[in-house]
């Protein structure tokens, strides 16, 4: 054998993660590696927040993608889904997996009324709100649908009615530009019957 077996990290021992941590691939271990030293965790759902959190820091999306699917085999309760959705949103964005983006910005969407008071989800840095913005504004062009997506922020408490109008402008602007953008970009094909 080349290589020394790696022994489990006391922080993955720590948040009940042993047996677990014996089952991952060799190369799932090596990435790990690179955040279980950092992390002092009681739960498994604690652990994979946290190791997600810095994984995302880092912009190891697909890493991201890895961790929060193993979280959900723990079956994490609503607050702790609500936080790693929040970091696989941004892994999916990184990833340019844009339906999956909308999917976790939905799931978050349904957890939020719920949530809205925890500290942890109060902090106002809403990535289920924005990159679904970003997405159906900029991938998918649904303008409409985001306008009444804004009114259903502002409804559940995800954004402040003051911030309303402006944001509607925005949109109507950005439309506005697209549309303009594809008029003078046109470029007439010329006939090759020369």
């Amino acid at each position: 054998m080349l290589f020394r077996k790696r022994d489990t990290p006391a922080s993955v021992k720590g948040a009940g993660l042993a047996k677990w941590y014996a089952g991952i691939s060799d190369q799932e271990r090596v990435r790990l590696g690179r955040y279980a030293e950092g992390i002092s965790a009681d739960s498994p759902g604690g652990f994979f927040l946290k190791a997600a959190d810095a994984a995302v820091a880092d912009e190891n999306w697909s890493f991201v993608v890895f961790l929060v699917e193993q979280a959900y085999a723990f079956g994490p309760d609503d607050l702790s889904s609500y936080l790693l959705n929040e970091a696989l949103i941004e892994a999916y964005y990184g990833l340019e997996r844009y339906d999956d983006v909308v999917a976790a910005c939905d799931a978050n969407m349904a957890l939020f009324p719920k949530l809205s008071e925890e500290p942890a989800v109060a902090d106002g840095t809403y990535r289920f709100r924005n990159r679904q913005i970003d997405v159906r504004i900029g991938i998918f062009c649904e303008y409409d649908r985001c306008q009444r997506l804004l009114e259903e922020f502002v409804e559940m408490g995800a954004m402040p009615a003051d911030e309303l109008p402006f944001r509607k402008n925005s949109l109507k602007i950005h439309r506005m530009q697209r549309a303009l953008d594809g008029v003078y970009s046109y470029t007439p094909i010329k006939d090759s019957k020369e």
